[in-house]
């Protein structure tokens, strides 16, 4: 089950990424997230006949507080992805 979701997660990533990559313009910044997915990949088809994905991934970071000890910190990013 894992792997399945890590081959999904990587599969939308690369769709995600061409995506952007495909309409890049000036006002547009570019941004790879890599991480864990947090819920299954949700597939819709609107009324228009275009389809939409929707997934959550969660992403860490490490830093060093104001007092030096290092602290951890979990973000989560709700990304949703346009499509034919």
């Amino acid at each position: 089950m894992f792997f399945k979701k890590s081959l999904t997660f990587y599969f939308l990533l690369s769709t995600f990424y061409f995506l952007l990559s495909t309409y890049t313009h000036m006002y547009l910044n570019k941004a790879i997230l890599i991480g864990n997915l947090t819920r299954d990949p949700e597939l819709k088809a609107i009324a228009s006949g275009n389809k939409v994905c929707t997934f959550s991934i969660a992403t860490n970071r490490t830093y060093k507080d104001a007092n030096g000890v290092r602290q951890e910190k979990t973000d989560y990013h709700n990304i949703v992805v346009w499509g034919k």
